[in-house]
Formats: C-alpha cells, sequence, structure tokens
C-alpha cells in the first residue's frame, strides 16, 4: 500500500482509453463516502501523539492508503458485477452445443457456427472485462505492497535505531521520555502491520482470479482463432468456467464486506490512537 501522493501517477496505465477511463470512473465514484472531517480527526490525532515527524507521515500515509483501498475495494465489486453477464453468454453456448450434439443432425456444421458465434461474443465481453480487472489490480497492488514494505522496514529498522538513540541518552527524564516514545512506535507499527493485512484474503483471491481469467480466455482464444476441436475446446473451457465462478463469487463477498471491515479497522486504531494521548 502507498500514500496518495506517490500512488496517483500509477493511474496513467498506458492501457486503451475505454478500459483505463471505466476502470478509474469507478475508482472516483467512491472517493466521497466518507465526511471531510475523518480525514481532519485522525491527522489531528497523529498530530498529538508524541512521536517524530517522520512517523507522523508514515501513519498519515497509512491512514490514506485506508482510504484509496476501501475505494479500490468499491471499484473492484463493480467491475466483478459484469462478470455473470459474460458467463451468461458462454453457458448458453456450451447448452445450445450439448443439445445439439445429443441431437446428431449435421453436428460439426451446426454446432460449430452457433457455438462459435458465441464464443466470439464471450470472447470479446471478456477481454473488455480482464482488460479492467488488471488496470485495478495493477493500480492497487503496487500502491499495497509499497505500503507494507514501508511498515515492515520501520518494524525492522527504525525501532532499533530508536532504541540505539534512546540508550545513548545521559540524562534519565529524557531517556523515559525517549523510552516511552519507542515503546508507542512499537505498538503503533504493530497495529499498522496487523491492520494492514486485512486486504489479504482480496489480494489472494484477484491473484487465482487473473490466472484462471487469463487461462479461460486463453481457451476461447483456441477454439475461436486456432481452429481447435470443438468438443475438446467446449470440454475445456466448460471446466476451466468452473474454476473461475466460485473465485468470482467470493471476491464478490470479500468487496461486499471490505468496506464496513475497513471503517470498523480504521475506527479501532483510531481508538488506540486516542488511548495513547
Amino acid at each position: 500500500m502507498v500514500s496518495s501522493s506517490s500512488f496517483e501517477p500509477s493511474f496513467r496505465t498506458e492501457l486503451p482509453r475505454d478500459s483505463r477511463s471505466e476502470a478509474e470512473s469507478s475508482l472516483n465514484s467512491a472517493a466521497n463516502s466518507d465526511s471531510d472531517t475523518l480525514p481532519n480527526r485522525i491527522d489531528s490525532i497523529i498530530n498529538s501523539l508524541a512521536v517524530d515527524l517522520d512517523f507522523k507521515n508514515l501513519m498519515k500515509e497509512y491512514f490514506t492508503d485506508f482510504e484509496m483501498t476501501l475505494k479500490f475495494c468499491t471499484a473492484l465489486k463493480d467491475c466483478l458485477e459484469h462478470a455473470p453477464h459474460n458467463h451468461g453468454i458462454i453457458e448458453s453456448a456450451l447448452k445450445s452445443y450439448d443439445e445439439e450434439d445429443k441431437l446428431e443432425v449435421e453436428t460439426v456444421k451446426k454446432n460449430s457456427v452457433k457455438a462459435l458465434e458465441e464464443m466470439r461474443r464471450f470472447k470479446a465481453a471478456e477481454e473488455l472485462f480482464v482488460e479492467e480487472f488488471l488496470v485495478l489490480k495493477r493500480m492497487a497492488h503496487r500502491r499495497y505492497e509499497s505500503m507494507q514494505g514501508k511498515v515492515r522496514a520501520r518494524k525492522e529498522g527504525g525501532i532499533k535505531g530508536n532504541t540505539e538513540e534512546a540508550a545513548m541518552t545521559l540524562f534519565v527524564p529524557t531517556f523515559m521520555r525517549n523510552k516511552a516514545k519507542i515503546k508507542m512506535k512499537k505498538k503503533l507499527t504493530a497495529i499498522m502491520e496487523i491492520y494492514g493485512s486485512s486486504a489479504t484474503t482480496i489480494w489472494m483471491l484477484v491473484q487465482q482470479l487473473e490466472i484462471k481469467k487469463t487461462s479461460l480466455l486463453h481457451s476461447v482464444d483456441c477454439v475461436v482463432t486456432e481452429g481447435y476441436t470443438l468438443k475438446v475446446g467446449m470440454d475445456d473451457i466448460n471446466e476451466k468456467l468452473k474454476l473461475v465462478k466460485p473465485i468470482i463469487t467470493d471476491l464478490l463477498r470479500e468487496t461486499e464486506e471490505c468496506s464496513y471491515k475497513f471503517r470498523t479497522d480504521r475506527e479501532e486504531i483510531q481508538r488506540q490512537m486516542t488511548l495513547m494521548l
């Protein structure tokens, strides 16, 4: 995850304009879901914490990333809701093929024409879906990985340096203040690490969906453009579709729960920060 300042340039992804515009529109449509006073309230709490400026900036960046992840979940849900329509096209093709195959009347010609027409419709719709999905995935995942890396680096390196600094302090009152500050930063870093992993399930499902969708689209492309035997191709497509649908269902559930889950997490972090004041 990263801050909005370092994240925004990645919106300029060099992909077809329609797909990029739709993805960005989905993200922007979620932008006003919270009150403008909430970021100010969180900033006020962070500014009041007895930690150094760099750590305060990291905390602000972390909360900005929280908001961007919420927007990503909303945009991803909008994108995924197109999937059942696409699946309906391919299921119709599979059903027609099976019904006509059983009749055994002009099987090759009739089934090829009707099934291939549906496959082409699905391919066109699915390519647009996959493009939009990958735009969203790339934009958000870069941000997620970056933020996680910063938190890990802070945990592994920052705390050690602060401990050494505290150990070198000669005056007891100053030493005690530094010790309390280090303890607070350790706790806040642990909180960011724990709650920063809230989107892990979504990222795992997104990765799985990308692999399965790409594989499904490849099979359809082989049937449509490379003249694979229709019977073999249809069986392959049917099996791959069965693998894709449960992932879509799980992702839709996760994105629907994302808003509540992330807001609850954010409130808990805010509460814990308030207790440190």
